[in-house]
């Protein structure tokens, strides 16, 4: 293990707005394998909110990135992806770099 796990859930509560946040960060470090001399890492933010008892207001987005690295070759993969809605639809957005 290179750099430690980190997982963590908080709930925010908005008692002024009545709103909600659940975030949720899923780290799990960056970690060594020796078999086939890789480094590996991954690491996840996920936020929930919502405004009182207004389902339009309910959203949802991740964020990703993931690493692996060997000798000189390296590659980091980030997406985001955010999830809203309305009265009758969802909408999805993603990207990637």
């Amino acid at each position: 293990m290179i750099e430690a796990e980190n997982p963590n859930w908080r709930v925010i509560p908005d008692l002024a707005t009545d709103a909600s946040i659940l975030e949720v960060i899923n780290d799990a470090g960056e970690h060594y394998i020796p078999d086939v001399d890789m480094q590996t890492g991954r690491k996840a933010l996920e936020c929930y909110s919502s405004q009182g008892e207004d389902f339009n207001s309910v959203r949802g987005e991740t964020w990703w990135r993931r690493t692996y690295q060997r000798g000189d070759w390296r590659i980091k993969i980030i997406t985001r992806t955010v999830l809203t809605s309305s009265a009758t639809d969802f909408y999805l957005r993603g990207a990637y770099r």
